[in-house]
């Protein structure tokens, strides 16, 4: 059927005698109601299926991005600020005040069925290129909470991004711990800090010694 002129196409439409569109995955053609009964169509854009290729693209540069992000061990240490003397005590297990004697490098255990599936090549070995952990041993140790007088042990990272405490030898620390699994753990998340630096804390620690929860 040929194209009609423009007047006989407006004659067809007030007389209500429009014609469904010859295509209608270009062109869709709805009659919206008006008071007389009769009605003008109206003309409205098929919807675009979106880009495959775009989505592709997209989806690339999101996993491209994620690469680049730095190891969990390079990101920094988040995590609350402590709270008051009291306040930490009573949450830490272990509360205590003594020197730094000795700092060593804890070689994280693998169990022989971790070892069998790195073998088969099921799991990855343990990444070389993370922090070393540190048993770091205490002396004259002078206990608030839990931990044993004269010597005691806790563990540490090396690093500052997995909230690792910086104990120096030589140097007198007050050291709040948690109880983790493989042993008492200090962080800088709690008030550990040198003792020079932490007299609010001893003098609050020796007015409650015996008498923290």
């Amino acid at each position: 059927m040929g194209r009609e002129p423009l007047q006989g196409l407006r004659m067809r439409a007030r007389r209500g005698d429009w014609p469904e569109p010859a295509n209608s995955n270009l062109v869709k053609a709805t009659t919206a109601a008006r008071p007389g009964g009769s009605g003008w169509p109206r003309f409205t854009r098929p919807r675009r299926r979106r880009c495959d290729g775009w989505r592709m693209f997209r989806i690339t540069t999101l996993l491209v991005l994620l690469a680049c992000l730095p190891p969990a061990s390079a990101l920094a240490c988040s995590c609350v600020p402590p709270g008051t003397p009291e306040q930490e005590a009573s949450r830490a297990a272990h509360v205590f005040i003594g020197d730094v004697a000795s700092m060593r490098v804890v070689t994280p255990s693998v169990s022989w069925w971790t070892r069998l599936l790195i073998r088969l090549g099921l799991e990855e070995p343990p990444h070389q290129d993370e922090p070393p952990e540190y048993a770091v041993a205490f002396r004259n140790v002078d206990a608030f909470k839990a931990a044993r007088r004269g010597r005691f042990t806790v563990l540490t990272s090396d690093s500052g991004g997995l909230c690792g405490v910086p104990f120096r030898v030589g140097q007198r620390y007050v050291v709040y711990a948690d109880e983790h699994r493989d042993g008492p753990r200090a962080s800088i998340c709690s008030r550990t800090a040198l003792a020079r630096d932490a007299q609010a804390d001893l003098d609050w620690l020796q007015a409650h010694r015996g008498r923290i929860p």
